[in-house]
């Protein structure tokens, strides 16, 4: 394994190159292809080191920032600067945080998953957008956060490059680090997106239920495609309809009491409390609640790829919400990056834009329509899932 040490952290006048044991090189620009510390927020080791929990240093002790807080220095040469065996401590303490974070299994998720992740990220596009409708709904009193759609304001017509931040929050579910604040664009304001191709059109692909779907998956069953209408039949006993089930979903999922239930379905405690438990049972929520409750003892659960997720409530009902959630994403994830590589290996013209969570936005050429549709009307077999996922399509 090497690693570039970006200089500013190791205060020396060039980047290192190493894999701590026989091997070192200094360097004046980043190395493609290799594991860095130092150079950006979304940079490898970083990511990785958010998900263990084990700090990686880039500048030496407090005490001896003080000294330079007024300086108007950007690269002190800690090497210089430093008393000899202060600099080889904090060289050292560098070299053993970023071996624990190599050596943990956190390593071989970025390896396998984020690795996979950040490719796709930086797959996504630029966004054309139409300069009439964007002007009509700035000028609009009636438009609410403002901000987020100055953030779309275009330059010769088209948005910066959206980016996304993998580790912003503990399940991996998705932050916005720079660009077009598109996870809290309202939808009805997604008109202002417009298609770089004649004729062309800007399409939302989702998949269908994924949250409850893995919820399934996970429990070691293969849901049918319409897993409402299923629960229908199977808890319900056809007395309620879809909407009811989904809101009855949303309960088990995020754990929701007696009351709550009760309150969707208008029945007595006993009859709620019976079909909380039959719901339960339905969704396999047992099983894994309790694997969940023993695995959080160590501070951290793992979701079904094995990305860490750090405990931060013990309840069981937020472990199991945090462990679909995070599964559910990382599903989500490898999806997308199979249709984009798919679409890019046929030459198809569709240009992907935005991820919204359980959702991505292409700009599609008339050609392609069909097309992409047709890769997806089958359902996605996502590794290390035994059922397919499925997705749907509209146009914005």
């Amino acid at each position: 394994m090497k690693i570039c040490i970006h200089q500013r952290v190791l205060g020396t006048e060039q980047h290192l190159v190493t894999d701590f044991e026989s091997e070192a090189t200094w360097v004046s620009e980043q190395p493609a292809g290799i594991l860095t510390w130092g150079f950006n927020d979304q940079e490898s080791f970083r990511v990785i080191s958010n998900l263990t929990g084990i700090e990686i240093p880039d500048s030496p002790h407090a005490k001896f920032l003080s000294p330079y807080k007024s300086s108007r220095l950007k690269n002190i040469l800690w090497s210089q600067a430093l008393p000899k065996k202060a600099y080889r401590n904090y060289f050292q303490s560098i070299q053993n945080a970023a071996r624990l974070n190599a050596e943990s299994d956190q390593y071989e998720y970025f390896k396998n998953r984020i690795a996979r992740q950040q490719k796709l990220i930086s797959s996504l596009q630029p966004a054309h957008i139409d300069k009439d409708i964007f002007a009509r709904r700035y000028a609009d009193p009636t438009t609410v956060n403002k901000s987020v759609l100055t953030s779309f304001t275009p330059m010769k017509g088209v948005t910066k490059k959206v980016g996304y931040n993998l580790t912003g929050t503990s399940t991996g579910r998705l932050t916005i680090s720079e660009g077009p604040q598109i996870l809290t664009l309202k939808a009805e304001m997604r008109d202002i997106l417009t298609s770089r191709y004649e004729g062309g059109k800007i399409m939302q692909f989702d998949y269908v239920s994924l949250e409850p779907r893995v919820a399934l998956i996970l429990s070691g069953q293969d849901p049918v495609k319409d897993i409402y209408t299923d629960l229908c039949d199977k808890v319900l006993d056809s007395q309620h309809g879809r909407q009811t089930a989904k809101l009855l979903t949303i309960a088990t999922l995020y754990g929701m009491g007696v009351r709550r239930v009760k309150e969707l379905i208008g029945v007595s405690k006993q009859t709620a409390y019976d079909v909380l438990k039959k719901l339960e049972i339905f969704f396999g929520v047992g099983e894994v609640k309790a694997h969940l409750e023993e695995e959080a003892k160590s501070g951290f659960i793992k979701n079904h790829f094995g990305r860490n997720i750090r405990v931060r409530n013990d309840a069981s009902h937020v472990l199991y919400n945090n462990y679909i959630q995070s599964s559910a994403m990382d599903a989500a994830l490898e999806g997308f990056y199979q249709i984009v590589q798919g679409a890019e290996k046929e030459g198809h013209k569709c240009v992907p834009l935005f991820l919204l969570h359980d959702a991505i936005i292409f700009d599609c050429h008339p050609e392609c329509f069909d097309k992409l549709e047709d890769i997806m009307a089958p359902g996605q077999q996502i590794p290390a899932f035994k059922s397919r996922l499925y997705m749907g399509a509209e146009e914005l």
